[in-house]
């Protein structure tokens, strides 16, 4: 892992930056073809949003589940509806300006794969999971006060649908991703909601209100090496020795990407457009685009939202950090949080180690596979 680090960190430049930008809206993706040795994989679109839905394939390890009819349970190779217990929606991470990567693909399918096989002999039957990926839209031409409202709306949704189904719901995502599970999470369960009326006999309004109120809180969030604070000290002495270390960021790309993501203008009057391949002076904004947000918004700084609203809704958060990571320090101020505030979860810190190690599991790198070892426990233990 050392001698990858220090060749990455001769790529930082290069690697550290949007390979090109999108036009507003959802990204809509192509899975690489070895996704599907592992998983099937089913493409819809919810409120303009594309999403991807993997289900492990059947296997011999599998044939302990009873089959059913397939012509109304969903095609050969599935798991019955009937079964379908634990959902994991996933927000990848990438400045919030890239999409889905092929790492990201490969260690969705080969996670979901795991959690849907028995782990050893003897244990009980696994409980079938659905990863759902979310294509969110991507800044600079989607920011923040353009997307976060419509991931609201699918936040609400896609967690009333699960809790309809008794599935059994976890928020996952890295990095960028990491900071929309647990914004939209606290920004969900902090909303001022109307209580319900006390009368002798509930309204259907009633009804609804306590329906909302119980629906929109997730069992549990993974957050990996999450941005959870975009208010960056680039003066920082403790700042700039870490990104000394850092493979993979840099104190500019932490900072442009904040940016990028509020939809703030820099006082030259640059942005890097949607349409355009580098940065383009222009003198106003797009019509039609909303003001940027403060960065001390909890919309995008998590670490400043009612994290104690993610305890009284009984909500779990797991997450990583490493050492040779920019991000890190933010984030373990958010774990140090969840524990002041009484929200329980497990947390992977690793000395040493650069944003996302994670994603490179393929590789074969140990320090890699152990901490994708470390997910799939914490996973499994989630509804089991």
């Amino acid at each position: 892992m050392a001698i990858l680090q220090k060749i990455l960190f001769l790529l930082k430049t290069y690697l550290a930056r949007a390979k090109k930008h999108f036009p507003p809206g959802s990204v809509r993706l192509k899975p690489p073809a070895a996704v599907y040795k592992k998983c099937t994989v089913q493409e819809r679109q919810l409120d303009g949003i594309w999403i991807y839905d993997l289900e492990a394939k059947r296997t011999s390890r599998h044939q302990h589940i009873p089959r059913v009819n397939t012509a109304a349970h969903g095609p050969e190779g599935t798991f019955p509806d009937a079964q379908r217990k634990r959902r994991i929606y996933y927000f990848a991470g990438g400045g919030w300006q890239m999409p889905v990567s092929s790492h990201h693909w490969e260690l969705l399918a080969e996670i979901v794969r795991r959690l849907s096989e028995s782990p050893s002999k003897g244990k009980d039957s696994p409980i079938p999971t659905i990863i759902s990926i979310i294509s969110y839209p991507l800044a600079p031409a989607s920011p923040a006060p353009v997307t976060f409202p419509k991931l609201v709306r699918l936040y609400e949704s896609l967690l009333r649908t699960s809790s309809d189904a008794g599935e059994y719901v976890i928020l996952a995502g890295d990095s960028a991703g990491g900071n929309l599970a647990c914004a939209l999470a606290i920004h969900a369960l902090s909303e001022t909601r109307p209580e319900p009326k006390e009368t002798s006999m509930p309204t259907e309004e009633d009804k609804e209100i306590g329906k909302t109120n119980t629906s929109l809180a997730p069992d549990a969030i993974l957050a990996l090496c999450p941005s959870v604070f975009l208010c960056r000290d680039n003066d920082s002495p403790t700042l700039k020795s870490i990104e000394k270390k850092d493979p993979l960021l840099s104190i500019n790309f932490i900072s442009d990407t904040a940016d990028a993501w509020v939809g703030k203008w820099q006082e030259k009057g640059r942005r890097l457009r949607a349409d355009a391949p580098t940065e383009e002076v222009v003198s106003e904004p797009p019509k039609g685009l909303p003001e940027p947000w403060e960065k001390t918004d909890p919309r995008v700084s998590p670490l400043l939202g009612d994290v104690a609203a993610l305890a009284r809704a009984g909500v779990r958060v797991h997450g990583t950090t490493g050492g040779y990571d920019l991000l890190s320090g933010d984030a373990r101020k958010f774990r140090d949080r969840c524990n002041e505030e009484g929200v329980h979860g497990k947390w992977l810190e690793w000395d040493k180690q650069m944003h996302c190690w994670h994603l490179i599991w393929s590789l074969g790198l140990p320090e890699a596979k152990q901490a994708v070892d470390w997910m799939v426990e914490v996973l499994r233990e989630e509804g089991a």
